[in-house]
């Protein structure tokens, strides 16, 4: 088989990494298409792929730049691929389905698939992590193409990372580690109005250093911060906790997201994705305990890797969580015995330990994990996707 995957941004590896090295296995010829076509100069750059992203010299892998997204048309008819892979539906690439003469596999990535909803009835196969998701869809739309459910893709049958060798990598010591996750970029979210958008661009997100005004804003910020209960003042009480009971405290932030020394001073390590292909984000929620972050897809994550997690809610983001939770499932993010929200007011007043005093249960990680990823035992979803793909094309 000819497959081919579009990376349009470094973090699509993370999705279908694992899926690439099925197909090496079965010595099927595979094609990397690279997105250049997004200005690198401008907004979200860092994320952008870049060639040396995948880093194996298989003589079956071909990388190819992108410079115009009609150049995937083009290189599909001239290559004959099989399949395209990707986690964006072809109109996300301004190209048009019937344009190809291979088959469209759309691979979930959170609830940013949903983005694409309205392709999915020109898409092949969809992927779900599992039926909940599938219904979500259904709930709205009668389609008949191959809707399928073999679990996320990020996550295999069994965690099999080790403890000792990220703690050597990172150079952390072997004692309990607590994670925060900061807050995106306040141009992520949307707010109910503009004075809140302003409220929470100026007083309560710490600003990037990317920002042109990120002298003015920090200025404005460390004023703020001594009457306002801001992000900074969050991980100060985080920081100021782990230190008292000699836990490391990591910070595991994004391209999108660049932090400032402020909060180098309230941590004992930064990372950013230093890595994709054994991506950081799981490595560290791995030998982490206990992990604070803003309302994000990262929840799931947090759980399957067995970490307490506590949902920091700011009522400035009300409106943006509120079509955030009603468009995947409250119980994705609020599941009693492994995760628990609170507002940023209450989190001022309380103490730490009073916040994260409740038993982990594996019992109903079990339960989260087969409602939103199907996950079991037996999982092996990279190989169920090849194995149908393969299985069709015969037919």
């Amino acid at each position: 088989m000819k497959i081919a995957f579009i990376i349009n941004k470094k973090m699509t590896l993370k999705f279908v990494k694992d899926i690439i090295n099925v197909c090496l296995k079965k010595n099927f010829n595979i094609y990397l298409l690279f997105d250049y076509t997004v200005d690198r100069h401008h907004g979200k750059w860092r994320e952008f792929p870049s060639l040396d992203v995948f880093q194996n010299e298989n003589e079956n892998i071909f990388k190819v730049a992108i410079s115009k997204h009609i150049q995937i048309e083009e290189i599909s008819k001239k290559e004959n691929f099989d399949y395209i892979i990707s986690i964006i539906s072809p109109s996300g690439f301004k190209i048009k389905k019937k344009n190809l003469n291979c088959k469209w596999v759309l691979l979930q990535s959170g609830i940013d698939t949903f983005h694409y909803e309205n392709d999915f009835k020109n898409i092949d196969y969809i992927f779900f992590y599992s039926e909940f998701w599938k219904n979500k869809y259904l709930n709205k739309n009668n389609d008949s193409q191959n809707l399928l459910c073999f679990g996320n893709c990020q996550f295999d049958n069994q965690i099999n990372f080790s403890r000792k060798k990220i703690l050597k990598k990172y150079d952390l010591e072997d004692k309990k580690i607590y994670l925060y996750l900061p807050f995106g970029p306040v141009n992520l979210y949307n707010f109910s109005s503009s004075f809140t958008k302003f409220i929470a661009l100026y007083f309560f997100n710490w600003p990037d250093i990317d920002d042109k005004f990120y002298t003015i804003k920090k200025k404005i910020y460390k004023f703020a911060s001594s009457f306002y209960f801001n992000e900074i003042n969050i991980l100060k009480k985080i920081y100021t906790y782990c230190k008292s009971k000699n836990i490391n405290l990591v910070i595991k932030s994004r391209s999108k997201r660049l932090i400032d020394e402020n909060y180098v001073n309230y941590s004992d390590l930064i990372l950013y994705d230093e890595e994709l292909l054994k991506p950081t984000i799981h490595e560290i929620l791995h030998i982490s305990d206990v992990v604070f972050t803003p309302p994000s897809t990262v929840i799931g994550e947090s759980i399957y890797f067995k970490n307490k997690t506590i949902i920091l809610n700011n009522n400035l983001f009300s409106y943006n969580n509120r079509n955030y939770f009603n468009s995947f499932s409250k119980d994705y993010f609020f599941w009693d015995n492994l995760s628990k929200g609170i507002n940023t007011s209450d989190f001022k007043n309380k103490n730490i330990e009073d916040i994260i005093n409740f038993e982990f249960s594996e019992t109903d990680r079990k339960n989260y994990l087969l409602k939103f990823f199907n996950f079991h035992e037996n999982i092996n979803v990279s190989n169920k996707i090849i194995e149908k793909l393969e299985t069709d094309l015969k037919l």
